[in-house]
């Protein structure tokens, strides 16, 4: 290990420390700078980003079911259709070239 590397140790050590004691809820940083210095000491292996990648398009994937569900009964009020902006995004958009209203779905949880 390096000089650097032992000095990013102890300070991921301390603020460790420091949200254990709760420390966190009172200053935000201690929070940011952990989740950094985890990202540079403590990189994700191959099987970590692929698990990620995985249930990320499976996510996407359900949104697109429920928007293109929702977009069948759903009209601008300018009574024109919509559109999604893209795909796995809760946003939506008029198709009518003058009105171009946005619209965002709500996350319900059942």
């Amino acid at each position: 290990m390096s000089n650097s590397n032992d000095h990013d140790w102890e300070s991921f050590c301390r603020l460790g420390e420091a949200i254990g004691d709760g420390l966190h809820h009172e200053d935000p940083w201690i929070a940011k700078e952990y989740k950094r210095l985890q990202k540079i000491l403590l990189p994700k292996t191959d099987l970590e980003k692929n698990i990620e990648k995985k249930i990320r398009i499976k996510r996407n994937e359900n949104i697109n079911i429920q928007i293109i569900e929702r977009l069948k009964k759903d009209k601008c009020i300018c009574g024109s259709n919509l559109k999604q902006v893209r795909s796995g995004s809760k946003t939506v958009v008029c198709k009518n070239e003058e009105c171009k209203k946005k619209y965002t779905y709500n996350s319900r949880k059942k």
